[in-house]
């Protein structure tokens, strides 16, 4: 609404943009700790990788095994569940496209938007706990089989161009 308080409008664009990055950030997350567990549990070659996971770590700790205990998975799980750095690069690539389109007025708005583009931790909107059962309740086989690489692209395309949108409908609110 053109009509409307120009902070209003910037308020409410800023508030926009920072629920679509947590949104995406919190999808990218999900999708880098997958990935890391994938990638580090894909190095091991159980008896039988058709048992699930929280079955193989189950023996593994019984047995004095090597395969990951649910505590060593858990932790795993804790350490990678972050925003990713190719998210944050992502989403700053898109946002320093509006600026160039924008010119010196982009630098008012930035001031305004400055905290959205630095990056944080994620808000895990999925707990650690029911992270982990889906993992442990994972066959084996078909987890480490997971190729995730097409989805990092487009959340990493994804977080530029909306980077760049949101980035330029808060430049035009103010």
């Amino acid at each position: 609404d053109e009509s409307a308080d120009p902070k209003a409008r910037a308020s409410a664009a800023s508030d926009l943009t920072k629920a679509m990055q947590d949104v995406l950030g919190e999808v990218s997350a999900v999708v880098q700790c997958v990935e890391t567990l994938r990638a580090e549990l894909g190095k091991l070659k159980p008896e039988d990788p058709s048992k699930t996971i929280g079955d193989l770590a189950k023996e593994s700790e019984e047995n004095d095994g090597d395969f990951p205990t649910e505590d060593d998975i858990a932790a795993a799980i804790e350490k990678s569940y972050t925003i990713p750095d190719w998210f944050n690069s992502a989403w700053q690539a898109g946002s320093k496209e509006a600026e160039k389109e924008s010119g010196g007025f982009f630098d008012k708005v930035m001031g305004f938007l400055k905290s959205l583009f630095g990056g944080d931790d994620s808000g895990n909107l999925v707990d650690d706990d029911d992270m982990l059962q889906a993992v442990l309740s994972s066959p084996f086989e078909e987890f480490s089989a997971i190729n995730l690489q097409s989805i990092q692209k487009e959340l990493s395309d994804s977080a530029q161009a909306i980077g760049t949108e949101s980035t330029e409908a808060s430049s035009g609110a103010a």
